[in-house]
C-alpha cells in the first residue's frame, strides 16, 4: 500500500493518487479527510491570525492619529486665552482629522478657537459674537436677547454652551438660567449687602466650589454679576492683591486708614481707583485727606 502525505504543497497529488486507489484502500480517504481537516484549520488559525495583526495595526493607527490630533493644535495667546487659530485648524484637516476631533480636542484642552478657525471649518454660525457680545468688566459676555438669537438661528443650547467655552464667552444671569446654567449664579451660595456693596466671605466660595466650580469661574461670573469678595475669600482665590492692608494701613484715632502712598501702591499693583474705593469699604479702611483729594471722593 502506498503512503499518502497530505502536505498542501503535494495536495493535488494525493487527491489523485487516492481518486486511483480509493476502492482498494479506504484507509487512504481516512488518512486524506484527517489531513484535510488539519489543514483547514490551520489556514483558518493563520487567517485570524492574520485579522488581528490588522485590527491590532488599525487600532495603533488610531492611537497614533489622535496622538498626532493634540501635538497638531498649536496655540496661540489671545487675550489672555490659549487659542487655536486658522493656519491650526488647516494643518489638522490635512492631517486627515475631522471637524468633529478638532472640536473635541480644542475642548478637552479648554482652548479657545478663532473665529477664523471656525469659518474654515464650516461652522461659522456658531461663531456667537454675531448674535450680539458685550465686555463687563473686561468679559466677553452673552445676555438671554443674544441666546435667543443664536437659538433662532438654529444653534441649539447645548452647541451654544460648547462654542462659548470654544470662544471665551461667557453669560450674563438671565442667559445663565435660561441655558440650564444655574449653578453659575452666585447669589444661590450666599451673598451680603456689606456698604452697599454684594459681597461673597468665604464659606460661600466653598459652597460654590463644592457644585463644582473653580475658582477662576468664581472669579469670572463675580465680576459679571457685580459681586466683591471678603478678606478670606480673596486670599483664598489668590487674590490678595485686592487685601488694602498689604500696601500700608494705619491706625488713627481708632480708625483703620491708608493715606496717599498706599493708595498709590495700589495702583501700581493694578488696582482701579474704583476697586480700591469698594475695597476699602468691605475692609473697614478710611482714607487720608490726600488719598481722598486723589481718589476723587
Amino acid at each position: 500500500m502506498k503512503r499518502i502525505f497530505a502536505h498542501k504543497s503535494i495536495l493535488p497529488l494525493v487527491v489523485l493518487s487516492v481518486v486511483a486507489t480509493a476502492c482498494s484502500d479506504g484507509s487512504a480517504l481516512n488518512a486524506l479527510s484527517l489531513e484535510q481537516k488539519k489543514l483547514a484549520q490551520s489556514e483558518s488559525s493563520t487567517t485570524k491570525s492574520a485579522d488581528s495583526e490588522g485590527n491590532s495595526s488599525s487600532a495603533v493607527g488610531t492611537r497614533t492619529q489622535e496622538k498626532n490630533l493634540k501635538v497638531s493644535l498649536r496655540t496661540i495667546d489671545i487675550e489672555g486665552l490659549q487659542t487655536v487659530g486658522l493656519e491650526a485648524v488647516q494643518e489638522a484637516r490635512r492631517a486627515g482629522h475631522s471637524t468633529d476631533a478638532i472640536v473635541a480636542q480644542a475642548l478637552s484642552s479648554s482652548f479657545a478657537m478663532s473665529e477664523e478657525a471656525l469659518s474654515f471649518l464650516g461652522i461659522s454660525k456658531f461663531v456667537l459674537k454675531q448674535y450680539g457680545t458685550s465686555a463687563v468688566e473686561g468679559v466677553n459676555a452673552m445676555g438671554l436677547a443674544s441666546v435667543e438669537r443664536a437659538r433662532a438661528a438654529g444653534v441649539k443650547d447645548s452647541e451654544i454652551i460648547t462654542y462659548a467655552k470654544l470662544q471665551g464667552i461667557f453669560f450674563g444671569e438671565n442667559a445663565l438660567n435660561s441655558l440650564g446654567l444655574s449653578k453659575y449664579v452666585l447669589s444661590r451660595y450666599g451673598s451680603g449687602i456689606v456698604e452697599g456693596v454684594k459681597a461673597m466671605g468665604l464659606p460661600a466660595v466653598d459652597k460654590a466650589r463644592a457644585a463644582g466650580l473653580k475658582d477662576s469661574e468664581i472669579i469670572t461670573y463675580a465680576k459679571l454679576q457685580g459681586i466683591f469678595f471678603g478678606d478670606r475669600a480673596l486670599v483664598s482665590l489668590g487674590l490678595n492683591k485686592y487685601v488694602l492692608s498689604n500696601y500700608g494701613t494705619a491706625v488713627v484715632e481708632g480708625v483703620l486708614a491708608m493715606g496717599l502712598a498706599a493708595v498709590d501702591r495700589a495702583r501700581a499693583a493694578g488696582l482701579s481707583d474704583a476697586e480700591i474705593k469698594i475695597y476699602a469699604k468691605l475692609q473697614g479702611i478710611a482714607f487720608g485727606e490726600r488719598a481722598l483729594n486723589s481718589l476723587g471722593v
